[in-house]
């Protein structure tokens, strides 16, 4: 049920004995902040340090890992390029965080009353979306290093299957 606000009927919904307007649009409610602006804010520093906080991890498990002298050359040039664009996309995420924070900072006034979207939820909604595809790009693991260990995971589990079968029919036991 639109309610009069600000010199125009603005439709929002009813929280206990409080009203929220759905949007501040251009029938009178302009000088307004929206909630949906903050929680994209707040998803975007919570990415920013689960990326950062695991770009540290895994580099500081590389480096522990080359010092231990487990990585061949090949692997380590692959590990370098890969470390580079995996650091590009980390700086990213950082950096489209950042941009959230100051974008919310220099567009909304919280003083003003709140509404779920106002006209700067797309900006902030583009900013999070560049972001998370970043986060993405960053935590994005790299399967061909891997591949001989997955090999070998493989081979050992085919080897264990066919001497359980092999136990089994000496066994005399039958497995359909």
């Amino acid at each position: 049920m639109p309610i009069p606000l600000g010199g125009g009927n603005v439709p929002g919904i009813h929280i206990g004995e409080g009203f929220i307007p759905l949007y501040g649009g251009s029938d009178g409610l302009r000088n307004v902040w929206a909630l949906l602006n903050l929680i994209m804010c707040i998803v975007g520093i919570v990415l920013g340090i689960v990326t950062g906080s695991h770009t540290l991890a895994v580099s500081k498990y590389e480096r522990d890992e080359s010092k231990n002298g487990d990585v061949l050359e090949d692997e380590e040039d692959d590990r370098k390029d890969y470390n580079k664009r995996r650091m590009i996309w980390f700086i990213i995420t950082f950096t489209m965080a950042i941009a959230g924070i100051v974008v919310f900072m220099l567009t909304e006034d919280m003083r003003l009353p709140m509404v779920l979207v106002d006209r700067w939820t797309i900006v902030n909604a583009l900013i999070l979306a560049v972001e998370i595809l970043a986060v993405i790009f960053c935590l994005k693991r790299k399967d061909h290093i891997n591949d001989k260990e997955e090999e070998d995971r493989g081979l050992a589990i085919d080897r264990g299957l066919a001497a359980m079968l092999e136990d089994h029919q000496q066994a005399g036991v039958s497995i359909q």
